[in-house]
């Protein structure tokens, strides 16, 4: 993770220093459980892994610099990488809602999951594709950090809130 990296996840818990959560729930990769770690500083809440909330798959071009994975338009985003033996994001956003949607059964209260770009967008496609389809076209962006709410009432999800940065340049 980088210095930048660190000052936002900072600046994320300060920003939510007011949510009671209930778990946290994280990619295990290294740098979301630092996230996690780091919004959640000296908060007693316990963090747990999930495998569904990893990164889309790019199957064999993982590791590989940024420019060679994405075309310009970038259409594998819509296309996917199946052909590299990845993933779609309609595979990955069952596996990412299949997490969240476990996680409105099991709790009941406020759940903190930190995940990467692709992941969120793609789960959030299974609530409402047309929505974030039009807010990327918007030119919304789930950058580091950013915050999505969304609210289970009765097995039903809605979006409240969706790539929100403000939450952090208004925290003290």
């Amino acid at each position: 993770m980088t210095e930048e990296g660190e000052r936002q996840a900072r600046q994320a818990g300060k920003g939510l220093k007011d949510v009671d959560f209930q778990i946290c729930v994280s990619s295990p990769l290294g740098r979301t459980v630092s996230t996690a770690e780091l919004i959640l500083e000296d908060r007693p809440v316990k963090i747990v892994t999930d495998e569904g909330l990893k990164e889309m798959s790019f199957g064999d071009l993982e590791g590989k610099p940024i420019d060679e994975v994405f075309d310009p338009a970038h259409k594998c985003y819509y296309t996917g990488f199946k052909a590299h033996n990845g993933e779609t994001p309609e595979e990955t956003g069952r596996r990412v809602f299949a997490v969240w949607e476990r996680l409105s059964k099991d709790y009941s209260g406020n759940v903190l999951t930190v995940s990467h770009g692709w992941a969120i967008r793609s789960g959030l496609r299974m609530i409402d594709r047309p929505g974030v389809d039009e807010a990327y076209g918007k030119g919304a962006h789930n950058g580091h950090c950013s915050l999505t709410v969304i609210d289970v009432q009765d097995g039903v999800f809605t979006i409240e809130k969706m790539f929100d940065t403000d939450y952090m340049e208004n925290a003290g």
